[in-house]
């Protein structure tokens, strides 16, 4: 059968355990990666030049979208669709209002 326990578990003392640990980890990551970097000193020069490699692929990444999005953007104006949102009023107290916006 089901044993129950006298100390309930409850959300809070979850959650300081689980923040406990994951800040023990991280201090213990640290710590290694220091001596590491100690004993071997060009690995910072190795992590400092992925960090900057790994910046330069989500720059380059992102301006290759926003090219794309602008290459859209004139093919969608080219061919006359409207791509902002249109307001159509109804009525001449513009009781009603149909919102349309278009997104692909």
């Amino acid at each position: 059968m089901f044993q129950r326990t006298h100390q309930p578990k409850d959300l809070f003392t979850e959650g300081y355990n689980s923040l406990q640990w994951s800040v023990l980890i991280f201090g213990v990551a640290l710590i290694t990666l220091a001596v590491l970097i100690f004993l071997y000193p060009a690995l910072l020069g190795f992590l400092f030049a992925t960090l900057i490699l790994i910046v330069g692929a989500a720059a380059l990444i992102g301006g290759y979208r926003l090219y794309r999005f602008k290459k859209h953007i004139e093919k969608v104006e080219k061919e006359g669709e409207p791509f902002a949102a249109t307001i159509k009023t109804e009525g001449p107290h513009y009781r009603y209002r149909s919102f349309t916006m278009i997104v692909r």
